[in-house]
């Protein structure tokens, strides 16, 4: 019925059709290689945007956390900063919040000088307290006559303060504190530097 040549070109045709085949194989391996490379592209670029957009409100955060208003951006870092710098954030702000009650403590063991003492010994503890923080030794030292403890009463809850702990857990805290801004500063420039890049 068919002939030889008929065969052939069956074949032919066959072959013919399987290379075109995979030669659509091959192009549309080629243009989904070229979409995810466009789709890569185009969402990095859209974080370059997203990234330029916001890069106003993360400066102002940032100059915020230099001048210590911590309270203030606790929900910016949250919504502008990834996870890592959040948490790194949380931190900070626990060790100032410590800082912030011990000042409290500072401040009520004053109080309690000031109507429990002679002149002359809270004298003595006002010179000495104006001592800058650059020289705690000297300071701790010429404070050393309060390194007693006291019992405070504030909001009917009594406290037992020392002075001298209470300065030096002062002076710990101050400068671990001024270590981790720092650090939190430069991992925020970090930040907002690759989120425009």
């Amino acid at each position: 019925m068919f002939g030889l040549d008929a065969q052939w070109m069956l074949v032919i045709l066959t072959f013919a059709y399987s290379l075109a085949t995979g030669v659509i194989c091959i192009m549309n391996a080629v243009n989904n290689s070229t979409l995810k490379k466009q789709a890569i592209d185009s969402n990095d670029h859209q974080k370059q945007n997203a990234g330029i957009q916001l890069y106003a409100l993360r400066k102002n955060v940032l100059a915020a956390l230099d001048k210590g208003k911590y309270d203030e951006i606790y929900w910016d870092v949250a919504m502008l900063f990834d996870a890592d710098i959040n948490k790194q954030f949380l931190d900070l702000a626990d060790v100032a919040h410590k800082l912030q009650a011990l000042s409290s403590d500072m401040s009520f063991y004053e109080r309690f000088l000031v109507s429990n003492t002679d002149q002359a010994q809270y004298a003595t503890f006002k010179t000495a307290n104006k001592l800058n923080e650059s020289i705690f030794e000297e300071k701790a030292k010429k404070l050393g006559t309060f390194d007693k403890n006291v019992a405070i009463t504030v909001d009917g809850q009594t406290k037992q303060l020392n002075y001298h702990d209470l300065l030096k857990n002062k002076h710990e805290l101050s400068i671990r504190l001024d270590k981790m801004r720092l650090d939190l500063s430069v991992n925020m420039q970090k930040f907002i530097k690759d989120s425009i890049k």
